[in-house]
């Protein structure tokens, strides 16, 4: 049975539904397997700068407890090692991406700063 393909607006608003008990890893996983995104409705957010990468705001719910965004990077651009102080997930639309993890020079994973 073929997945119904989602716009971006109405993924975001499914997954405001999933509610704070489904952000689970499996959750979450199962919801992204349900919900693939058309890739047209994600062209609005996906521009970019020549000169740094680009975090384009997609969603962000009341309260702020969610929020969606487009991050794009042209061939050869970077961020540098920072630490998001919560979880995510990240889906790549094209091309490839590398992570890089690290822990601190006590062993310790944590923050950044």
């Amino acid at each position: 049975m073929a997945v119904k393909l989602c716009t971006v607006s109405d993924f975001a608003e499914e997954l405001r539904k999933l509610g704070k008990s489904g952000f689970t890893l499996d959750g979450v996983h199962q919801f992204l397997k349900d919900h693939p995104i058309e890739p047209e409705s994600l062209r609005p957010f996906l521009f970019f700068r020549t000169s740094h990468y680009t975090r384009n705001l997609i969603h962000e719910a009341p309260g702020g407890d969610l929020s969606l965004y487009a991050i794009v990077w042209l061939p050869g651009q970077w961020t540098p090692v920072h630490d998001h102080g919560s979880w995510g997930v990240v889906g790549v639309v094209q091309g490839v991406l590398e992570e890089r993890s690290y822990l601190s020079a006590s062993g310790a994973a944590g923050s950044c700063s």
